[in-house]
């Protein structure tokens, strides 16, 4: 008589399927890690690609024009980036909103209807100087100084656009702008009342220049870790020449923003 021997299925121990737990949850971990850090790599280089447009639509604005934009208009209430864009669009062109201006790493919702471009760069104070006050007579702003590429001397070392977030996390992104110009303003000097040109000179080429107290660089913005949102205390920096540096606010020099010398 033959013996039929029946093999028993053992099912996995309690540890064993902890063990098998643990390693998917780990997976898991390391799977998102990556993937936030592929996202953010990938947001980052879509920025530098923005930054760039936006220098080259700033540049051709200068070229057909005559000289930059002025960094805000306080009759007309248009910033640089607005000017820049309706310029490109031509009349008619639709939205005043694009991503060209805009940061990826950021991530804000924008309002299509805004009235302003919204942009999470900030310009060179001096090369996009603001209008001065309304004239009297005719209500018409009229420029401080108009720049042209031709007196930018030194394009390897002046910059024109950076990335930058507004005065505060409750202040509209279309005062980026204003950053670089407290800044400047760390930097000492003033600008004459003439409406000429701010006179810099090589003696202040090195003078460091810095955020101001308020704006430390461990503000937090849209829960990103540093003043510049990149996680490194770095911000992205396109110069006249078309060349992107990686900056911290220390690394700013008064250099970097004059173009009387």
């Amino acid at each position: 008589m033959k013996q039929t021997h029946r093999q028993t299925r053992r099912g996995f121990t309690l540890i064993e399927l902890m063990v098998v737990i643990v390693i998917v949850a780990a997976l898991v971990a390391i799977s998102f890690v990556v993937g936030k850090r592929a996202i953010r790599a990938s947001r980052t280089a879509a920025e530098l690609s923005n930054l760039r447009q936006a220098a080259l639509a700033v540049s051709a604005y200068s070229t057909d024009i005559g000289y930059f934009p002025a960094g805000y208009n306080w009759t007309s209430g248009k910033s640089w980036a607005t000017a820049t864009l309706e310029y490109t669009l031509g009349e008619g062109g639709g939205s005043i909103q694009g991503d060209t201006f805009r940061s990826p790493v950021l991530n804000v919702k924008v309002d299509p209807g805004a009235d302003w471009t919204v942009t999470h760069f900030g310009g060179n104070p001096y090369v996009f100087a603001d209008s001065g006050p309304p004239d009297r007579n005719t209500g018409e702003a009229a420029p401080k100084w108009r720049v042209t590429q031709n007196r930018l001397m030194r394009p390897a070392e002046q910059f024109l656009l950076c990335s930058m977030p507004p005065a505060g996390e409750d202040a509209q992104y279309k005062s980026a702008h204003a950053i670089a110009w407290a800044m400047r303003n760390m930097a000492g000097g003033g600008f004459p009342a003439d409406g000429t040109v701010p006179k810099s000179n090589r003696n202040l080429a090195q003078k460091p220049l810095k955020l101001p107290d308020g704006l430390a660089d461990e503000q937090q913005y849209n829960d990103l870790p540093d003043f510049f949102r990149f996680g490194d205390g770095k911000g992205m920096f396109v110069f006249a020449d078309g060349h992107v540096e990686r900056m911290a606010p220390g690394d700013l020099k008064q250099k970097h923003l004059a173009i009387s010398y």
